[in-house]
């Protein structure tokens, strides 16, 4: 089917509940190895496709206009597409696989295709800049291009004393880049006030149009930063990633969207929300190395030097270089352990993520954010900590070969933000509960965090139950306590 077809493909009108599951049987029927299925969990999202087969590796990217599955034998070919608008209106086409169209389907909003092999770049561009921080103008640039971005800038500063621990930009001209310092209470201003952006969720990007429309509206706009430095650029828009948040440092990512272009979409937030675990990753490895510049040849050295635990482990959990705090940990067998040359983790269940984590950071890097990312476990003394794995993918020189990954033990002992990700495992919390925790934890009230997450009240409440339920606890201020005690290096 060519896109002059799609383009007068008549869609049929929303279904209703029963009629799924014929499509679902249809669709079954005509592509075996994909299943259909709706999930409400992320509303943003929308539908998502899942392979019925697992041992083919498939990747999915979301939009409103278009849903397609891709399989990593051939990244060049849709394995399945559905077309839908807002929900409304739908229909599928499903046959076999066929080079990717190049053109948008008109009347369907837009799609974003990444190939795996991509991704995967983008990912070790990401981890690249973890090791060593002048990495990050490449992977700035890639992620730009990847976003359809105009211009972009990735900062992080000590706090509070004002340090600039990182400061890199992408694509803006000279006499802009040396403004953007200038217009601070501007920028602040136009994300909704201090109280708006501190409150923002550090797991998900924020886009400036769908939180303030009027923000760029050079039109309406009184507010300097509009007009006196994104008009001059015809930037129209703007993606935020947090880095960090904390009392010791505060950052992030950012990315301009050029009038030409439109404003950010669901796929490219679909893209961003991919990448947020592994540019938090590695802010917290640039964090922790204190944004020292290591190179290949002396890496193993610098992580020596450094009192966090870091153990390089190849593919088969096997141990290439366990820094002194590491072995330390090993002979205590605190959280970790060594058995046989491999690494291994005391709790069976710990175990397990780290493994699968760890197999992922060598076949599948683009898929480990969540199970990878702040993967919770206790202490001898019973206090709370996370494991971070890093993909390498062959990139420390003297270790290549034998060097999948590095794990990362983060202690609760730092004064950093609490982690949602290890909240989120410790006490079993839906992504939807994890996100109300974190609210309250941050002070906010039921009403206003109804007004974040854009839902009733009710909702939260009942949200909010749940969480002090699991959590064990019965005030507010309680929540804040346990949160405060689950502090996690950022």
């Amino acid at each position: 089917m060519n896109d002059a077809k799609l383009r007068g493909a008549k869609p049929r009108a929303k279904r209703r509940p029963e009629e799924l599951g014929l499509a679902e049987r249809h669709m079954r029927q005509q592509c075996p190895a994909v299943t259909h299925r709706l999930d409400h969990a992320d509303p943003e999202v929308g539908r998502q496709w899942q392979r019925s087969d697992p041992r083919a590796a498939g990747f999915v990217l979301w939009s409103v206009g278009a849903v397609i599955h891709r399989t990593v034998e051939e990244p060049d070919a849709i394995q399945s597409l559905r077309l839908f608008v807002r929900g409304r209106r739908s229909f599928d086409i499903c046959q076999p696989p066929r080079p990717l169209p190049s053109k948008r389907f008109s009347g369907y909003g837009r799609y974003m295709a990444i190939a795996n092999d991509r991704l995967s770049t983008l990912i070790g561009l990401i981890y690249d800049a973890a090791i060593s921080p002048k990495a990050w103008e490449p992977a700035l640039e890639a992620i730009r291009s990847a976003l359809r971005a105009e211009i972009a800038s990735v900062n992080l500063q000590a706090v509070p004393d004002g340090d600039v621990l990182l400061n890199v930009t992408s694509n803006i001209p000279a006499h802009y880049a040396e403004q953007m310092g200038d217009y601070g209470p501007e920028v602040i201003e136009i994300w909704g006030g201090a109280t708006t952006m501190m409150s923002l969720p550090l797991d998900q990007p924020a886009i400036l149009s769908r939180l303030n429309p009027a923000a760029l509206d050079f039109g309406v706009t009184r507010n300097r930063y509009a007009l006196e430095w994104a008009r001059p650029q015809a930037v129209i828009d703007s993606l935020a990633i947090g880095l960090a948040r904390d009392e010791k440092s505060l950052g992030s990512i950012s990315f301009g969207r050029h009038r030409s272009v439109g404003p950010f979409d669901d796929a490219a937030i679909a893209l961003a929300r991919l990448l947020v675990p592994h540019l938090q990753r590695a802010a917290t490895v640039n964090r922790l190395l204190e944004m020292s510049e290591v190179s290949r040849s002396n890496f193993t050295t610098v992580l020596d030097a450094i009192a966090v635990p870091i153990i390089i482990v190849g593919a088969d959990m096997r141990i290439a270089h366990a820094n002194p705090p590491a072995r330390a940990r090993f002979e205590a067998r605190d959280i970790l352990a060594e058995r046989d040359g491999c690494l291994a983790a005391i709790d069976s269940g710990v175990h397990h993520a780290l493994a699968g984590a760890i197999g992922q950071a060598v076949t599948q890097e683009e898929r480990i954010a969540r199970q990878g990312l702040g993967i919770p476990a206790r202490r001898n003394d019973q206090s709370a900590a996370a494991l971070y794995v890093m993909p390498l993918g062959g990139r420390l020189g003297a270790h290549r070969g034998r060097a999948a990954a590095a794990v990362l033990v983060a202690e609760s002992g730092s004064r950093f933000i609490p982690s949602a990700d290890l909240v989120t495992g410790l006490f079993n919390l839906t992504s939807a509960e994890g996100r109300v925790f974190d609210l309250l934890a941050a002070g906010n009230g039921l009403a206003e965090a109804a007004v974040i997450l854009k839902v009733a009240p009710s909702t939260v409440k009942t949200h909010a139950l749940r969480v002090y339920q699991k959590t064990g606890v019965s005030r507010q201020t309680e929540l804040m306590q346990l949160a405060a005690s689950f502090a996690v290096p950022f």
